[in-house]
């Protein structure tokens, strides 16, 4: 139970991780743009795959990845 809330704090602190690297970012967000949709797309269904199977470490970690990049790519 503990280590879901961890997870799901870590999940919430992805926010303000995306708008931080947003920032930081900017000059390189044009070269990225046309990339990321793919890998939105590649990181949304290994998030699920991983759901699928019960393993909830590797699927919050690449719901995390998922968040960062899509609050990035529309910042």
């Amino acid at each position: 139970m503990q280590n879901l809330i961890l997870y799901v704090l870590a999940l919430v602190l992805s926010f303000p991780l995306a708008f931080i690297v947003a920032s930081l970012t900017k000059d390189e967000k044009p070269i990225y743009k046309k990339y990321f949709p793919y890998f939105l797309v590649v990181i949304g269904v290994l998030a699920l795959v991983f759901y699928f199977l019960n393993n909830l470490v590797e699927a919050l970690t690449l719901t995390f990845m998922f968040l960062v990049v899509l609050i990035w790519r529309f910042m």
